[in-house]
Parts: C-alpha cells; structure tokens; sequence
C-alpha cells in the first residue's frame, strides 16, 4: 500500500503510483515522468487530505526496486465548484445490453447510443430484482442517482449505499476476488432487501462486501473523480431496472500544484523525485 497524506490545509486530487527496477522502466517523455501513463492511480474525493492505493503484491518489480508517487494537489483557497453535476440527456436513449459471461466485470455490459457524450461502454448491475433482463436493445431514460426523481427503484433511500458500492466495485472485484455474482448480489441486498443466497459464488465474502457498504455507506455522496450512479430505466415496466456508474468530473477550483514523494531527483530537466524500496535477502 502507498499512503498519501497533505498538511497545513492542502488537499489531494487525481494520485498516481509507478514501480519499476530503475528509471528507465518509468513512463516518461524529454519533460520527464508521464503521471498518467503510471501503472497505478486513482481519483481522490474534493477536500481529502489522506489516501491509499493498493498495489497487487505480484507486480512489485523484484526484491528492490524504485516507487514514483506523484499527486495532484490543492492549496487552502481552493473549492469544490457548486455545479458538481452530470449532464443527461433528457429523452430517449438506446441501450444494448450484452449477456453476461463469468469473466465480464459486470453483471450486465451497457452499450448507450443517443446519449450524447454519454454514448459508450458501461458496467451495469441490476438493481431492480424481481423484473426481467432483455436481451436486446432497448428504449431507456436515464435518471440520476442523485437527482430528486432518484425514486425509480424498489428501495431509492439505498442510493447513498449503492454509489459507495459502485465506488467500491474495483476493490472488491480485482483486489478481493469477488464474482459478478458476489456483486450482484449486495446489490439486490441494497436496492431491493431480497436474500437469494443461492446467487452469490462467496456467500461469505458477499457478506463482507455488503457489512463494509453498511458501515461505511452512510451518507455517501460521490465527488470530483467518483462514479455517480446513473439509472437505466426501461420504457418497459416490466424489465428490470440497472445501474450504471458514471464519472463525475468536476475539479476544485484554484490553486493547483503537482507534488511527489521522494529524495532522489529523476534524470533530466525536471523535479520530478523518487525513493528507492526492497529489502533483497
């Protein structure tokens, strides 16, 4: 794990983390490190000041190696814009589901045409238990999870719930292990209260999946860089309602620096550092 932590009244934004065994393994150009290119990142909510990513042990590059940790960052006068919000079209859109394989990282794939600059690829879970799952593309409005017309499935006071989850997803599917099924089945759990504990691959881990949302769900409100779930609502009442999650991009204003940890300079006109980690036997 790397941990991120700001002081005296500086916040994090996007954090980034690449190992490598020496600088030439790093992504870089003339300027120096290429952050966004790093093998590691994530985006930080507005106003934190403390983070972690996790790195799968098995990528760590050998017995020693070097860590570039860079993050975006913001000075005490900067703020969260009021806007903070997606654009969603406000008619009718088109969404072709795909079926479902073990391996697929979700329930349901997405693909939405007619929806703008929405217009693409999308994990989609269910969220709506009891209807049914077509096949075939269909017609759908697309509703904001947090949106005051937020009341489109069995049990809407969930929403804070299942967009901490949707935040969650990558943790517990690449670093945890968890099925689709696992998933999908704390997602009935929170948007319909129905127990079918035939579906879960891991009822045990399904079981921490959803004690984590409960503990720590409360009150969630997706911020800059976080997925905001998005409703797919079917013009068919009896298809089953999905869940999508959408990017949130909405950056703090002012007082923008780039940072990184280290006490070794990178090679080149730059100020980019990095440190040194390993403890070869």
């Amino acid at each position: 794990y790397v941990y991120y932590q700001t002081l005296g009244g500086w916040t994090l934004g996007t954090v980034h983390v690449h190992l490598a065994t020496d600088v030439s393994g790093v992504p870089h150009n003339k300027g120096g490190p290429i952050p966004g290119q790093f093998d590691y990142q994530r985006e930080v909510a507005p106003g934190a000041w403390q983070a972690e990513l996790a790195i799968p042990k098995s990528a760590v590059p050998g017995c020693e190696f070097i860590v570039l940790a860079h993050a975006e960052t913001y000075g005490p006068g900067s703020s969260e814009p009021t806007d903070c919000t997606i654009e969603l079209p406000l008619g009718i859109v088109t969404a072709c589901p795909s079926t479902f394989g073990d391996d697929d990282p979700s329930y349901l794939i997405h693909t939405l045409s007619g929806a703008g600059a929405l217009d693409g690829i999308y994990d989609g879970w269910c969220v709506d238990y009891t209807g049914g799952v077509s096949t075939a593309c269909f017609d759908v409005t697309l509703i904001s999870s947090l949106s005051a017309d937020n009341d489109v499935i069995p049990m809407p006071e969930n929403w804070d719930l299942i967009n901490y989850l949707l935040n969650r997803v990558a943790y517990w599917r690449d670093g945890q292990g968890a099925t689709l099924y696992d998933l999908q089945w704390v997602f009935w759990q929170l948007s319909d209260g129905v127990d079918e504990t035939l579906f879960a691959t891991d009822q045990a881990l399904a079981d921490a999946i959803l004690a984590d949302v409960l503990a720590n769900g409360e009150g969630f409100v997706p911020g800059h860089g976080e997925y905001v779930g998005v409703a797919v609502v079917h013009a068919d009442p009896d298809a089953q309602e999905t869940v999508i999650p959408v990017l949130l991009d909405c950056p703090p204003e002012g007082g923008e620096e780039t940072a990184w940890a280290g006490d070794l300079d990178f090679p080149g006109k730059n100020w980019a550092l990095y440190f040194e980690c390993g403890r070869c036997p």
